[in-house]
This record gives C-alpha cells, structure tokens and sequence, in this order.
C-alpha cells in the first residue's frame, strides 16, 4: 500500500472539496482572526506568563485525551480542535 502525497491530496480534494494549495493558509488566517481578541484579552487580565502557561496546559491536555480516545471522533476533536493542528 503505497501512501504519497498524491494519494492524501487526491483523498482530502474528493472528501473536503478542496483544490486549492492556499486553503491551509486561509485556515490559519481565519483561525487567528477568531482566537486572537481571546488571547488578547487574556494577555491583558492574566498577563503574558500566564496566558502561555494555560495554552500550554490545554495543549498537553489535549494531547493527553487524544492518546486515551476510544474512537475516531474523540481524536479529531482533541488533536484537531483543542491542540489547534
């Protein structure tokens, strides 16, 4: 079983409907429109330290509950939404 880069893409292009090669970075684009008044209103009541610490802490807690996951669905909300990949 041969697994390439052509294979992946040909695989999200038919399942996402995605052809386009600056969807991942219109992703990221869109994804720190959204998080960052979050983040920045964090900054200000916590403070840089902080805000880091908690990132990291629901980071590694996401990591810790995608390792535990029972099936699929767990570890694409875990690994995907809470560890931000």
């Amino acid at each position: 079983m041969k697994i390439g880069n052509s294979r992946v893409q040909k695989y999200m292009s038919s399942t996402f409907i995605i052809k386009s090669s600056k969807a991942p970075v219109l992703k990221y684009i869109v994804l720190e429109l959204f998080v960052g008044p979050l983040s920045g209103s964090l900054v200000k009541t916590l403070g840089h330290r902080h805000t880091t610490q908690l990132g990291a802490a629901i980071g590694s807690a996401g990591l810790v509950l995608t390792a535990f996951a029972p099936n699929i669905t767990v570890i694409c909300i875990s690994f995907g939404v809470v560890t931000g990949k």
